[in-house]
């Protein structure tokens, strides 16, 4: 990563995460031999295993809430921490899953993301905790790369997430919540304080984080919420989300496809050009030993249909998230269910280490 005389750094990226070392030379023939890898007990600040609540209304009342609510657009982003340790130091971006034993449940992926390598906390960010996103725009389509090629950039290997880059869109970042501020739990402050936060952010690292689109009065929502629906936001199609000003109330979201966790029980083979290649779709459930309520055939890849025909025990049982606009009564079946991808914090990571497509 660097050297100069006396002192190598230096990063080993492997399949169960970034590690990295220093070597600092002490007199003539000894050296230090220093490791630097994140690790969950050195980071008591980090909100891990911690993840807010949402509220959800439908999208209609969304529109017509007062200029105390302010509305944001909800990012197709994958939820990360960034976090900002003592001045001087690397910021990172991380989120956290059981079964990461080498790092205490920790996942890094500052390493993946373009521009963060040589980021430094400054002294009026240390000790900071900001709650928000990774996502990337397809170079193909102009959109938000899909939920499942976003999974695969981000449960990938440091060489091979930039690989998978380069064909499905670059990692950026957006940042919406605070967490801690110098230290502090700031949770459950007014959004008005942590958006002065999140603004002091963007003016140190204007080229490495964003905010998402954001509107208060009643015109700028409906328009926001318009632009969503049209396609005219490439980073979402999913919907917004609501933050109280002047209260430390709840988040509130709507959405304009509403995604429901379902379990895989088995596939159903495919047809036509798919005939003994790949998979038509899956079964689903709503609990992991439930009735099956129905079958999810739309949302794969040609490659992820042929991994599930070839290899179907790697996913039966996971959990994968679904959009549907509407559960029936009784039978619990989903209308016009699409596949959306595997659920990165349901499933365990043993069993997503498995899947590399």
């Amino acid at each position: 990563i660097n050297s100069r005389p006396g002192h190598v750094s230096f990063n080993i990226y492997k399949s169960s995460g970034p590690e990295e070392y220093t070597l600092h030379k002490l007199g003539d023939k000894s050296w230090k031999f220093i490791n630097r890898t994140i690790k969950k007990e050195d980071h008591p600040l980090l909100p891990l295993n911690e993840k807010p609540k949402y509220k959800e209304i439908g999208i209609e009342d969304a529109a017509n809430t007062s200029n105390e609510y302010l509305m944001s657009a909800k990012i197709d982003d994958a939820h990360n921490l960034f976090y900002f340790p003592a001045t001087g130091e690397k910021v990172r971006i991380v989120s956290y899953r059981e079964g990461k034993r080498a790092t205490g449940g920790i996942i890094e992926h500052t390493h993946k993301v373009q521009g963060f390598q040589d980021l430094r906390t400054p002294k009026e960010l240390a000790n900071t905790v900001i709650r928000g996103g990774l996502y990337a725009i397809h170079p193909k389509t102009g959109k938000a790369t899909p939920h499942q090629n976003l999974a695969g950039i981000l449960n990938s290997d440091v060489w091979k997430s930039r690989q998978k880059q380069e064909e499905h869109g670059e990692l950026l970042s957006v940042i919406y919540d605070v967490d801690k501020y110098k230290g502090k739990g700031v949770s459950n402050a007014p959004f008005k304080e942590k958006l002065e936060i999140l603004e002091k952010i963007r003016e140190h690292f204007p080229y490495q984080f964003d905010l998402p689109k954001m509107a208060v009065n009643k015109e700028e929502k409906k328009t926001l919420l318009e632009d969503i629906r049209n396609g005219k936001i490439p980073e979402t199609s999913e919907g917004i989300v609501l933050h109280h000003l002047y209260e430390g109330k709840p988040y509130i979201k709507a959405k304009f496809i509403k995604e429901h966790d379902v379990h895989i029980r088995g596939f159903f083979p495919g047809e036509k050009r798919l005939e003994g290649k790949g998979v038509g779709g899956f079964y689903y459930s709503h609990t992991s030993d439930g009735p099956i309520s129905g079958k999810v055939g739309t949302g794969f890849t040609d490659m992820e249909r042929a991994d599930m025909h070839q290899n179907p025990d790697k996913y039966i049982g996971m959990v994968a998230t679904v959009g549907s606009q509407h559960k029936y009564l009784g039978t619990e079946a989903l209308r016009a269910p699409g596949y959306l991808g595997l659920h990165l914090d349901k499933n365990s990571q043993e069993k997503l280490d498995q899947i590399r497509v």
